[in-house]
């Protein structure tokens, strides 16, 4: 299966946020993470993202369909491979995870991106399968966790950037 990113628009924030129910409820079932699960963000927080120059957004597609997201943020706003990037909602909708499209994905990232002050990410501790696919990827724990309830705990990563 051959993937594509493509680059997000504001007038496809309802679309974003459609794509988002399925990918991110189930977490929202199993953690109860009300406040800060991508599935319940509003429309305008979304529509925001494209009011920041160093927010870009891609579709995760193949030939025939979207099959998830991922939005990165440019934490130092200097572009060309100058900054340190951080993924931030990332996802591959239920029925296409488990075959090979979080790796494509990251794979095509790191040929677009090649960011002097490397890469950051946070996850879900409890979610093995996403640990273990950034670890793969050579993204290291950075020792910061954050307490969300009695269910959750996100872990931050990080991988050298290109110098």
């Amino acid at each position: 299966m051959t993937l594509k990113l493509i680059k997000a628009h504001r007038k496809e924030a309802e679309k974003i946020l459609a794509l988002f129910q399925p990918i991110f409820r189930p977490y929202l079932a199993k953690y109860h993470d009300d406040e800060i699960n991508p599935a319940n963000l509003p429309i305008e927080r979304i529509e925001s993202w494209f009011d920041k120059p160093h927010v870009t957004c891609y579709f995760i597609a193949n030939e025939k369909q979207t099959l998830g997201f991922i939005q990165l943020v440019h934490l130092t706003e200097e572009f060309e491979g100058q900054d340190q990037i951080h993924i931030g909602n990332f996802g591959i909708l239920p029925e296409f995870q488990n075959q090979g499209l979080g790796q494509a994905c990251l794979r095509e990232l790191e040929k677009i991106y090649q960011p002097k002050g490397g890469w950051l990410l946070s996850t879900i501790l409890q979610e093995a399968g996403n640990r273990h696919l950034y670890e793969k990827f050579g993204y290291r724990r950075a020792g910061k966790l954050t307490v969300i309830n009695d269910k959750m705990t996100i872990i931050e990563y990080e991988k050298g950037g290109s110098e």
